[in-house]
Order: C-alpha cells, then structure tokens, then sequence
C-alpha cells in the first residue's frame, strides 16, 4: 500500500485518471435503483484523498474542470435561460432565494449556539451549499482583515466538514423526494411544454385545402396563427409538387404535408381542410429528401429566416436533429454547428444544398475549440474583476460565475462576425462530462484527508451538525414548497435545488434521474442569483458573528 500512495503521490495525472476511473465504475452500480453516476468520482475522491495529505491535485485541475462545465452548461441553456426570464423563472429564483435566507438564518442561530467563529460559519455555509466563490470572497475578506494562513487553516476545515454533507443530502434527498411524491418523471415530462415540443412523436400527415379562409393566406401567417409548432414540407397542386416557402399560397383542391406530432396537424387541419389518406412523402419521384449534418460557420447560429432555402435553393428543412432530441423547426430557429437536418428538395438540387450547410463534420472541432477557448478566456476575465460587497469587502465571480455568465450571453448572441460561440450538441456533451469528472475529483481529493482529520476530532461535531442542517434545510425548502406549493414539476425542481446547491454533481444527478435536460435549464435560470446570494451570506456572517 505505501508504494502505492508514493506513486500516486509521485504523479497527480495518474492519481486524476485513477479516481475517474473507479468513481465512473462503481457509479454505474445500481443502489436501491439508483446509480450515482460521476457522484461517485467525488467519493472515490474523499476516500483516496483521505490516506494522504499529499494526495490531491493541484488547484488549476478541478477548476479547469469547473470552468469547462459551468461555461458549457450556460452554453446550451442560454435559449432556453432567457425565455424562462419571465414570471415562472423568477418564481423559481425567488424559490431559490428564500431556501438560502432559511440555510442562512440556521447557520446564524446554531453558530451562535456552538460558539462558532464567523469565519468558521461563513465557511460551513459556503460548504454546506458546495459554492466555493462564497469561500474564496469570505477567505479573501478574512486575509484583508489580517488574517495569517495558518489561523485560516481551521477556517478552511469547515468548508472541508460540510462539504461532502452537502453534496450527500441533496443525493439522498432527490429519490427519497421522488418515491415519496410516486411522481412518475417520464410521464410528468410529457406535461411540460418544452419538454413535449421537443418529445413528440414527429409524423408526416398530408391535408387537403377545402377552407376558403386558407385561399390566398401566406404560409407564414398561417403558421404564426397555429403557433409554429409544425411545417409544411410540399404542396401538390395538378399533379405538380413544390417545396412550400414561406411566402407560399394554398388553393382549394391542394394537397398540402404537414409534420408535426397528431395534436399538432389536427389544428392544421381545423384552420385549412382536411385529412387525407394519401401520403405525399412517399412519393419521392418529384421531391426527396436527404439528411446533413450542419458544418458550415457562415450559417450557423443564423435563423432559418435568413437562410432563404427555399427562394434560393428550392428546399425547405422539415426537421432538425439535435442530440438525441429531434424537433421541428421555425423560421426563427437558429441552426447549430453539428445539427443534422431532414432537407427536402428535387434531387438535383440536393449537391448544391449539402455544400451550402456543409454537410462536412470533420471541420466541427475546430470550430468548436476556437470559440470555446475564447469564451472561456473571456468568461474567466470576468470572473477575476472585484465587485463590491456589503461591509467594504468585495468578492468575485470567479472561476464559475464568470465563465457561467458569459456562456449564458454569448450562448444567446449565437454568434459574431465570424465567430460562432455555440459548440456542436456532441462536443458541449463530452466536454461537459469531462469537466465535470476532474472537478469531481480534485474537489474530493482536496478535501479527503481535512475531511478525516477533522472528523476525528471534537471540533467536528458542531460544524457537521451546523453544515448538515443547512444543507437539508435548503433542500426541504426548495423540493416541500416548490412542489407542493408553488406546484413545479419535479422534472424543473430537482434542477432549482441543483441550483440552490450551485453544485454540478448534484446537478449531473438529476439529469440522469429525469433522463432529459429540463433540470439544466433550471440550474442555468437560478445558479447565478444562488452564487451572488452566498456571497453576499458569506460575509454577512463574518460580520454577525465575531
């Protein structure tokens, strides 16, 4: 065993790979039906980290990892991030908010009781909710203070305590929550709007127009009047097939495609005729289609709208392929580098259209790494700059807010002049997951051995005690209130807790409970008011408590 930790000791690359590989082995293992999935890298983490002193990494690992993951979360929620800024998202960061002020007042009121020190407090409340820029500002105000490294020392032992409480509860909280509810996650998802339009079974239905209201109406505003939820791909009129733009008229006696899920071309069908049981899109003499993968960087992160397939090259997209989720797209949907999308046109149109999207996914990552190493650079600029906090003291955002706050913007700009800032769904994906893993692992080896030390002393006891109360308290208050009363489905809840949490695998664990990304839309709504909340709390507790 010695020579074994003075390998380890002797290489923190193998040490990083070894706690990656068997955390991501013994996550796979199923316990009472759950799997922890890279939950279990933090664990493997604490365990190793604890035979050692000198088994950690250094600090620049797990927060590359950090950055990586929180820069490509805000990446790919941004879409959905600024459309949840309306009453529901603020509701759900209110939530978040007033779970905070409850682990904050508890933090408050036991500390006094323990005789706990407001740095020790303010660092059990940082590690009770896993938010480590509230830590670096409360550590940063305490060395402003005067404070030597060495009286920082037990400070620090406090986050290191509560830490791994708070990820454990949230973990133990989300299935015992979820058995006790019976909420069935798949079926509640199928309820959520966002959720189905991105979920339902897409069909091909062929209409005939026999409502004279549908003569001589645009596509476009037809459309805008059924809520684009759908498209039309041809329009057969005397024996003659064209793509449909959005420009194009109906006549009585046409007969129209439409794909989109039943619900959706049965309205269709309410506003321009009636079904037929003819199927236009098996006949592929005239019109066909073809599928190709999104490459070139002069369209993506442009709106359909702009791409004017149809007036330019005789072809309509009908859907659109984004990882595993295929949709049906709008004149305001912005193609992504890495989509892969159903083109119908005449065939001899189909070369011209192929190098018009590109249809080249060897140059995917290039692009990709191009303007992901620059939105990082920018967001961890940012991060570095010092904002003011109540007391005198400032605090930044760090290697997590900044990165975060400039994925969530520049996700939203998509792109400029020639830089696209949104990466390919299969590289957000993978480098969201590689992230995740080496900061799961540097943060348990880090505080592994602090952790054991700690526990085996009395000192422990009281900031357990505090470090697990908080955490619960959060996690009660979000899961109890937002699904009883505010009424949230759990599928969006685990996500708000994730974010009260700001904790990743907390995060990553939901995810994999749902099986979709609704909880990472939630986490990319709430995290930044939690992270700001904890360290403005941070250092209110130096202040309230000496």
């Amino acid at each position: 065993m010695p020579w074994l930790i003075d390998l380890l000791k002797s290489s923190p690359l193998l040490l990083l790979v070894l706690v990656v590989a068997v955390g991501f082995l013994l996550g796979q293992i199923k316990i009472a039906g759950v799997q922890l999935g890279v939950a279990m890298v933090l664990f493997v983490g604490i365990a190793v980290g604890s035979l050692d002193p000198a088994l950690k990494l250094p600090d620049l690992i797990y927060f590359l990892g950090l950055s990586l993951f929180v820069y490509t979360v805000g990446l790919s929620s941004a879409p959905s991030f600024f459309r949840a800024l309306n009453r529901q998202g603020l509701r759900q960061s209110g939530l978040v908010v007033v779970s905070l002020v409850a682990s904050f007042m508890c933090v408050l009121l036991l500390g006094r009781h323990f005789g706990l020190s407001g740095g020790i407090a303010s660092t059990v409340f940082s590690g009770s909710l896993t938010n480590a820029p509230s830590l670096a500002s409360a550590l940063d105000t305490l060395r402003s203070g005067g404070a030597s490294e060495a009286q920082l020392a037990p400070v620090v032992a406090g986050y290191a305590i509560s830490y791994p409480p708070g990820i454990l509860i949230p973990l133990l909280l989300i299935p015992l929550f979820r058995a006790i509810t019976g909420v069935n996650l798949k079926e509640e998802a199928k309820t959520i709007p966002a959720y189905r339009l991105m979920s339902e079974k897409i069909e091909a239905f062929t209409v005939r127009v026999t409502r004279e209201d549908a003569v001589g109406v645009e596509v476009k505003v037809i459309a805008r009047e059924l809520g684009n939820a759908f498209t039309f791909g041809r329009r057969r009129r005397e024996g003659l097939d064209e793509v449909v733009a959005s420009t194009t008229t109906f006549a009585i006696g046409d007969l129209v495609s439409v794909i989109g899920s039943e619900s959706q071309a049965q309205r269709v069908v309410a506003r321009i005729g009636e079904m037929t049981d003819v199927h236009l899109e098996h006949d592929r003499e005239q019109l066909d289609f073809r599928r190709v993968i999104v490459s070139n960087a002069k369209i993506a992160g442009r709106p359909l709208s702009e791409l004017k397939l149809a007036e330019e090259h005789g072809a309509v997209i009908t859907r659109i392929k984004r990882g595993e989720f295929e949709f049906i797209p709008t004149g305001e949907t912005i193609l992504q580098l890495g989509d892969r999308v159903r083109v119908l046109a005449r065939r001899e149109n189909h070369e011209g259209v192929s190098k018009f999207l590109g249809d080249k996914p060897r140059g995917l990552m290039d692009a990709d790494l191009a303007s992901l190493g620059l939105g990082m650079l920018i967001g961890l600029l940012i991060g570095e700059i010092p904002l003011p906090a109540p007391g005198g003291a400032h605090f930044k955002l760090g290697f997590a807010g900044g990165p975060l706050l400039v994925a969530l913007v520049l996700g939203r700009i998509q792109r400029t002049g020639p830089i696209i800032w949104n990466i390919s769904h299969t590289a957000n994906a993978t480098l969201r997951q590689f992230g995740l893993a080496i900061f799961a692992a540097g943060v348990g080896l880090k505080s592994g051995y602090q952790f054991s030390e700690t526990l085996h002393s009395g000192a422990a006891v009281p900031m357990l005690i505090v470090g697990g109360v908080s955490s619960l308290v959060c996690g009660v208050v979000v899961l109890g209130w937002g699904f009883y009363v505010m009424k949230i489905p759990l599928n969006t809840l685990f996500g708000v807790y994730a974010a009260a949490q700001t904790q990743p695998v907390t995060l990553a664990f939901s995810v994999g409970q749902t099986g979709n990304e609704l909880p990472s839309t939630a986490y990319a709504t709430s995290s930044p008011f939690a992270t700001v909340f904890k360290i403005i709390a941070a250092n209110l507790l130096l202040t309230l408590l000496k």
